[in-house]
């Protein structure tokens, strides 16, 4: 559950830092376009949730990635890695999407404030369009493991 933590936290300070710099007149305008562009997509709600269930997606793969990276590689070592890795994945398929660790907790934190959506007091751009997307992906088994 550290993971998740650290994910939420990261984006919260990011979303917090791009906005600072949006209204930074220290940088030229189109530096502040740029920044004001970036902040546009960590607050859309595609973006949040499309974060959250790649980090689902690559946790398991990490595993097998750093046994790979290692300077005395041990195949055996690896390849339980390997496994394990593709139970993880085995995991995740059987449960549906709203089910997945990161996918899940992000959800939780994202709040109904009036007629908008908010994840850490910052709000979502777009977020019920995104929730309507994944939802038709998931019904028509488009967000599939195979």
């Amino acid at each position: 559950m550290e993971r998740n933590e650290t994910y939420s936290l990261e984006v919260c300070a990011y979303t917090s830092h791009l906005a600072a710099l949006c209204q930074d007149n220290i940088l030229k305008s189109i530096d502040r376009a740029k920044m004001k562009g970036y902040y546009d997509q960590w607050i859309d709600g595609k973006y949040l949730l499309g974060c959250a269930l790649f980090v689902d997606l690559y946790s398991p793969v990490v595993i097998v990635s750093k046994l790979m990276q290692k300077d005395d590689l041990d195949i055996p070592a690896a390849l339980s890695g390997l496994l394990n890795s593709v139970k993880e994945l085995d995991k995740l398929k059987s449960k549906p999407l709203t089910q997945w660790p990161v996918f899940a907790a992000t959800l939780d934190k994202c709040t109904i404030v009036g007629e908008s959506f908010s994840y850490q007091y910052q709000e979502l751009k777009r977020f019920s369009v995104a929730i309507i997307v994944i939802e038709l992906l998931c019904v028509q088994g488009k967000v599939v493991l195979v």
